[in-house]
Protein backbone atom coordinates (compact mmCIF):
# COMPACT_ATOMS: atom_id res chain seq x y z
CA UNK A 1 0.00 0.00 0.00
CA UNK A 2 1.31 3.47 -0.87
CA UNK A 3 -0.67 5.30 1.81
CA UNK A 4 -2.46 7.28 -0.92
CA UNK A 5 -5.23 4.84 -1.88
CA UNK A 6 -6.79 1.88 -0.16
CA UNK A 7 -5.30 -1.48 -1.27
CA UNK A 8 -8.51 -2.58 -3.00
CA UNK A 9 -8.43 0.58 -5.16
CA UNK A 10 -4.77 0.01 -6.05
CA UNK A 11 -5.51 -3.62 -6.94
CA UNK A 12 -8.43 -2.61 -9.12
CA UNK A 13 -6.45 0.08 -10.97
CA UNK A 14 -3.54 -2.26 -11.60
CA UNK A 15 -5.96 -4.85 -12.89
CA UNK A 16 -7.04 -2.38 -15.55
CA UNK A 17 -3.47 -2.36 -16.87
CA UNK A 18 -3.02 -6.14 -16.77
CA UNK A 19 -2.21 -6.22 -20.52
CA UNK A 20 1.14 -4.57 -19.83
CA UNK A 21 3.90 -5.10 -22.39
CA UNK A 22 5.67 -8.45 -21.61
CA UNK A 23 9.11 -6.84 -21.57
CA UNK A 24 7.99 -4.15 -19.12
CA UNK A 25 6.39 -6.87 -16.99
CA UNK A 26 9.72 -8.66 -16.84
CA UNK A 27 11.34 -5.44 -15.62
CA UNK A 28 8.65 -5.09 -12.94
CA UNK A 29 9.43 -8.61 -11.76
CA UNK A 30 13.16 -7.87 -11.69
CA UNK A 31 12.56 -4.66 -9.71
CA UNK A 32 10.40 -6.52 -7.18
CA UNK A 33 12.92 -9.35 -6.82
CA UNK A 34 15.91 -7.06 -6.26
CA UNK A 35 14.01 -4.27 -4.46
CA UNK A 36 14.76 -1.61 -7.06
CA UNK A 37 12.29 1.29 -6.76
CA UNK A 38 10.45 2.01 -10.02
CA UNK A 39 7.38 4.04 -10.89
CA UNK A 40 4.11 2.34 -9.92
CA UNK A 41 2.04 0.91 -12.72
CA UNK A 42 -0.90 3.30 -12.39
CA UNK A 43 1.52 6.25 -12.32
CA UNK A 44 3.25 4.86 -15.39
CA UNK A 45 -0.09 4.85 -17.23
CA UNK A 46 -0.41 8.58 -16.44
CA UNK A 47 3.16 9.24 -17.59
CA UNK A 48 2.53 7.37 -20.84
CA UNK A 49 -0.63 9.41 -21.41
CA UNK A 50 1.28 12.67 -20.96
CA UNK A 51 3.89 11.56 -23.49
CA UNK A 52 1.08 10.68 -25.89
CA UNK A 53 -0.61 14.07 -25.43
CA UNK A 54 2.55 16.20 -25.46
CA UNK A 55 4.33 14.26 -28.23
CA UNK A 56 7.71 15.62 -27.11
CA UNK A 57 10.80 15.61 -29.30
CA UNK A 58 13.14 15.36 -26.32
CA UNK A 59 12.58 14.07 -22.79
CA UNK A 60 14.89 14.42 -19.81
CA UNK A 61 14.57 11.81 -17.05
CA UNK A 62 16.19 12.22 -13.64
CA UNK A 63 16.36 8.77 -12.07
CA UNK A 64 16.92 5.91 -14.53
CA UNK A 65 16.96 2.92 -12.14
CA UNK A 66 16.77 -0.13 -14.44
CA UNK A 67 15.29 1.74 -17.39
CA UNK A 68 11.64 0.82 -16.79
CA UNK A 69 10.05 4.23 -17.20
CA UNK A 70 12.38 5.47 -19.93
CA UNK A 71 11.71 2.36 -22.04
CA UNK A 72 7.96 2.82 -21.50
CA UNK A 73 8.18 6.44 -22.69
CA UNK A 74 10.26 5.45 -25.73
CA UNK A 75 7.60 2.88 -26.67
CA UNK A 76 4.90 5.56 -26.76
CA UNK A 77 6.63 7.85 -29.25
CA UNK A 78 8.78 6.42 -32.02
CA UNK A 79 10.65 9.69 -32.62
CA UNK A 80 11.39 10.88 -29.09
CA UNK A 81 14.99 11.22 -27.86
CA UNK A 82 15.52 10.64 -24.12
CA UNK A 83 18.42 11.63 -21.89
CA UNK A 84 18.30 9.83 -18.54
CA UNK A 85 20.47 10.33 -15.45
CA UNK A 86 21.36 8.07 -12.53
CA UNK A 87 24.06 7.98 -9.87
CA UNK A 88 23.83 4.22 -9.22
CA UNK A 89 26.40 2.59 -11.50
CA UNK A 90 25.06 -0.93 -11.03
CA UNK A 91 21.48 0.04 -11.88
CA UNK A 92 22.71 2.04 -14.86
CA UNK A 93 24.56 -1.02 -16.20
CA UNK A 94 21.34 -3.06 -15.94
CA UNK A 95 19.41 -0.22 -17.61
CA UNK A 96 21.90 -0.14 -20.47
CA UNK A 97 21.36 -3.85 -21.13
CA UNK A 98 17.56 -3.48 -20.90
CA UNK A 99 17.50 -0.48 -23.24
CA UNK A 100 19.63 -2.33 -25.79
CA UNK A 101 17.41 -5.41 -25.55
CA UNK A 102 14.33 -3.23 -26.08
CA UNK A 103 15.98 -1.78 -29.20
CA UNK A 104 16.10 1.84 -28.01
CA UNK A 105 19.83 2.39 -27.51
CA UNK A 106 19.79 4.73 -30.52
CA UNK A 107 17.20 7.00 -28.85
CA UNK A 108 17.88 6.68 -25.10
CA UNK A 109 21.17 8.09 -23.81
CA UNK A 110 22.45 7.30 -20.32
CA UNK A 111 24.29 9.82 -18.14
CA UNK A 112 26.12 8.57 -15.05
CA UNK A 113 26.64 10.88 -12.09
CA UNK A 114 25.02 13.16 -9.56
CA UNK A 115 22.01 14.72 -11.27
CA UNK A 116 22.91 18.21 -10.06
CA UNK A 117 26.29 18.00 -11.79
CA UNK A 118 24.96 16.35 -14.95
CA UNK A 119 22.20 18.95 -15.32
CA UNK A 120 24.80 21.72 -15.30
CA UNK A 121 26.49 20.18 -18.33
CA UNK A 122 23.53 19.32 -20.58
CA UNK A 123 23.14 21.48 -23.69
CA UNK A 124 19.86 20.25 -25.20
CA UNK A 125 16.38 21.73 -24.79
CA UNK A 126 13.58 19.47 -23.61
CA UNK A 127 9.81 19.39 -24.05
CA UNK A 128 9.24 17.13 -21.05
CA UNK A 129 11.10 16.28 -17.85
CA UNK A 130 10.37 13.34 -15.55
CA UNK A 131 11.80 13.60 -12.02
CA UNK A 132 12.00 10.39 -9.99
CA UNK A 133 15.18 10.60 -7.93
CA UNK A 134 16.31 11.87 -4.49
CA UNK A 135 13.14 13.44 -3.11
CA UNK A 136 14.88 16.06 -0.96
CA UNK A 137 16.53 17.49 -4.09
CA UNK A 138 13.42 17.92 -6.25
CA UNK A 139 13.40 21.73 -6.01
CA UNK A 140 17.10 21.88 -6.92
CA UNK A 141 16.51 19.62 -9.94
CA UNK A 142 13.47 21.64 -10.98
CA UNK A 143 15.34 24.95 -10.85
CA UNK A 144 18.20 23.57 -12.94
CA UNK A 145 15.74 22.11 -15.46
CA UNK A 146 14.22 25.55 -16.05
CA UNK A 147 17.41 26.38 -17.98
CA UNK A 148 16.93 23.29 -20.14
CA UNK A 149 13.25 23.34 -21.14
CA UNK A 150 11.33 24.89 -23.99
CA UNK A 151 8.36 27.16 -23.34
CA UNK A 152 5.22 25.19 -22.36
CA UNK A 153 7.32 22.19 -21.37
CA UNK A 154 5.96 19.72 -18.83
CA UNK A 155 7.83 18.71 -15.70
CA UNK A 156 6.38 15.59 -14.07
CA UNK A 157 7.43 14.77 -10.50
CA UNK A 158 6.80 11.32 -8.99
CA UNK A 159 6.34 10.29 -5.32
CA UNK A 160 5.35 13.80 -4.24
CA UNK A 161 2.92 12.59 -1.55
CA UNK A 162 5.51 10.17 -0.12
CA UNK A 163 3.28 7.39 1.23
CA UNK A 164 0.79 9.97 2.50
CA UNK A 165 3.24 11.53 4.97
CA UNK A 166 3.10 14.88 3.16
CA UNK A 167 -0.57 15.30 4.10
CA UNK A 168 -0.57 14.01 7.68
CA UNK A 169 1.81 15.09 10.48
CA UNK A 170 0.75 12.12 12.61
CA UNK A 171 2.42 9.75 10.15
CA UNK A 172 5.76 11.58 10.13
CA UNK A 173 8.53 10.13 12.27
CA UNK A 174 11.73 11.99 13.16
CA UNK A 175 13.76 10.43 10.34
CA UNK A 176 11.30 11.62 7.70
CA UNK A 177 10.81 15.19 8.91
CA UNK A 178 13.49 16.82 6.75
CA UNK A 179 12.30 15.08 3.60
CA UNK A 180 8.65 15.84 4.32
CA UNK A 181 9.43 19.51 4.92
CA UNK A 182 11.39 19.70 1.66
CA UNK A 183 8.59 18.06 -0.32
CA UNK A 184 5.91 20.27 1.22
CA UNK A 185 7.97 23.33 0.29
CA UNK A 186 8.36 21.92 -3.22
CA UNK A 187 4.61 21.43 -3.66
CA UNK A 188 3.95 24.94 -2.31
CA UNK A 189 6.44 26.25 -4.86
CA UNK A 190 4.82 24.33 -7.73
CA UNK A 191 1.32 25.48 -6.88
CA UNK A 192 2.02 29.11 -5.89
CA UNK A 193 4.60 30.33 -8.41
CA UNK A 194 3.61 32.60 -11.28
CA UNK A 195 4.33 30.90 -14.59
CA UNK A 196 3.80 27.38 -13.24
CA UNK A 197 0.49 25.56 -13.70
CA UNK A 198 0.45 22.43 -11.55
CA UNK A 199 -1.93 19.61 -10.77
CA UNK A 200 -1.05 17.27 -7.88
CA UNK A 201 -2.75 13.90 -8.33
CA UNK A 202 -3.15 11.12 -5.71
CA UNK A 203 -2.05 8.46 -8.20
CA UNK A 204 0.51 5.86 -7.18
CA UNK A 205 2.64 7.64 -4.58
CA UNK A 206 1.51 11.07 -5.80
CA UNK A 207 2.31 12.73 -9.14
CA UNK A 208 2.68 16.45 -9.85
CA UNK A 209 2.29 17.64 -13.45
CA UNK A 210 3.59 21.15 -14.10
CA UNK A 211 3.36 23.24 -17.26
CA UNK A 212 6.03 25.93 -17.65
CA UNK A 213 5.23 29.37 -19.04
CA UNK A 214 8.72 30.85 -19.34
CA UNK A 215 7.42 34.32 -20.25
CA UNK A 216 5.41 34.58 -17.01
CA UNK A 217 7.82 32.79 -14.72
CA UNK A 218 8.74 34.54 -11.46
CA UNK A 219 10.95 32.38 -9.22
CA UNK A 220 11.68 33.11 -5.58
CA UNK A 221 14.72 31.55 -3.83
CA UNK A 222 14.22 28.10 -2.31
CA UNK A 223 13.27 28.07 1.35
CA UNK A 224 15.54 25.96 3.58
Amino acid sequence: MTGICEPYIVDYLRGLYSDQDPFLLSLEEYAARYEVPIIERESLALLELMVNLKNPKRILEIGTAIGYSTIAMAKISSNVIIDTIDIDEENLSVAQLNIAEAGYDNRIFLHYGDASDVLDNLKEKYDMVFIDAAKSHYREYFDKCLNLVNDNALIISDNVLFKGLIANDELVNRRARTLVRAMRNYLEFLTHTKGLSTSVLPVGDGVAITKIDLKELEIEPERK
